[in-house]
């Protein structure tokens, strides 16, 4: 499995992407859509809580010795292989609520759920008279069928891995489509391996994940639950797991459009994606961070855009969007991460970059660690160190090519 790390040459690479598409964006497309309120993310820090502190202190001495009894795990040889990506998992699900760890925490009331949730009713109040709607996107502690080992397997695969549908198509059959049904999973199994290309043992290493993350925590029922409490009715919630087909889907929209169901929480492979629910969307709400622009794209999407009837009649045309960051962790990085990789994709899109290369950080290795050492301990200064010291590598090699 292999990806690419660094891009060579890209000056040249802009300009013959160029050659051959025309490029159309907000810059030089007027479309008649809302903006973001106060012109982009309105972001909602949340502090640390101890359980939290605690335990991204013990990741950081994971990734600095492999050793999985500091977590309280029993890690697999292919989970050894991979460890700083489980690091990065773990600390994506520390950071959303400590019960996607661990069941056996307290609910936080100052986490991001209950930060999450009190701006929702807000936003639900403040529209309340026009049927504002919302849409709320996690990947993580998503919704799982325990009781078809083949469905769930496609959900973790296609909430946690953001699968491609097309893919997950060929592996389980066309499940968009009314009275589908999953193949068992002895005859997934193989379809898998042939179409990932991958190992018998990263299939099962996928089947005990996707049991495991179906065992473990409901984040989704957790947040109906408080929103509840707070006083929005639970027929206006729903989860877009719950509507399986196409057909389901299509009546679901028309709810939502009509004002009768007001909250959608979902995945974004899900709900990010041929969903047309735009009429009364008054806010966006990203619970966790995906790792590529195109998916916060997808998600904003939803509501930034043309046929948003509330925003455009009622709120000054502006959608509002909201992030949620848990302080030392690395919900900031993420974020600087998506907004580097999406100034690139636009400098070689419009042929304006200069940078001969451009390298990727990567998951695992020297950076990695540097970069969880300094957004877990608060420490900024690791992570400046780490960069200094590898541009004067850089710097040092340079030279020695010139006198050579």
């Amino acid at each position: 499995k292999t990806r690419f790390r660094e891009f060579i040459n890209v000056p040249e690479l802009s300009l013959l992407y160029n050659e051959i598409a025309d490029v159309r964006n907000d810059d030089n497309l007027v479309l008649d859509k809302p903006k973001m309120k106060g012109g982009g993310y309105t972001t909602m820090f949340i502090p640390m809580n101890e359980e939290q502190a605690d335990y991204g202190q013990r990741i950081i001495q994971f990734a600095k010795t492999k050793d999985g009894s500091v977590l309280g795990l029993q890690l697999s040889e292919n989970q050894l292989t991979a460890y700083m990506l489980l690091a990065t998992n773990l600390s994506s699900k520390m950071a959303i609520d400590m019960r996607l760890i661990n069941k056996d925490y307290a609910y936080d009331p100052n986490g991001k759920v209950g930060k999450m949730t009190d701006e929702v009713l807000k936003v639900y109040n403040e529209t309340n008279e026009h049927k504002g709607a919302q849409l709320i996107f996690s990947d993580l502690g998503t919704p799982k069928n325990k009781n078809n080992q083949s469905e769930m397997l496609k959900d973790y695969m296609e909430d946690e891995l953001g699968v491609p549908q097309d893919t997950l198509v060929e592996i389980f059959g066309n499940f968009a489509e009314e009275g589908h049904k999953y193949l068992p999973i002895n005859s997934i199994k193989q379809k898998l391996i042939d179409t990932l290309e991958i190992e018998e043992t990263d299939f099962d290493e996928y089947l005990e994940q996707a049991k495991l993350s179906g065992e473990t925590f409901n984040l989704y029922d957790e947040i109906k639950k408080r929103l509840i409490d707070k006083g929005i009715p639970e027929n206006e919630i729903v989860f877009i797991h719950s509507y399986n087909n196409q057909k389901a889907k299509e009546k679901l929209f028309e709810k939502v459009n009509s004002g009768e169901i007001r909250v959608v929480l979902g995945s974004t492979q899900k709900l990010g994606t041929g969903v047309n629910v735009q009429k009364r969307l008054a806010a966006i709400h990203h619970l966790d961070v995906p790792w590529r622009p195109s998916d916060m794209e997808q998600r904003n999407g939803r509501g930034v855009r043309q046929g948003n009837w509330i925003a455009k009649t009622h709120l000054h045309n502006e959608t509002a969007v909201y992030t949620y960051a848990t302080e030392r962790t690395l919900d900031g990085y993420k974020y600087q991460l998506l907004q580097t990789k999406q100034r690139f994709i636009d400098q070689v899109k419009i042929g304006n970059i200069e940078d001969r290369v451009i390298k990727e950080n990567s998951e695992e290795g020297s950076d990695a660690y540097a970069i969880f050492v300094a957004e877990l301990s608060g420490n900024k200064d690791i992570l400046l160190k780490f960069k200094l010291e590898q541009e004067r590598e850089r710097l040092t090699k340079q030279r020695r090519n010139f006198e050579g």
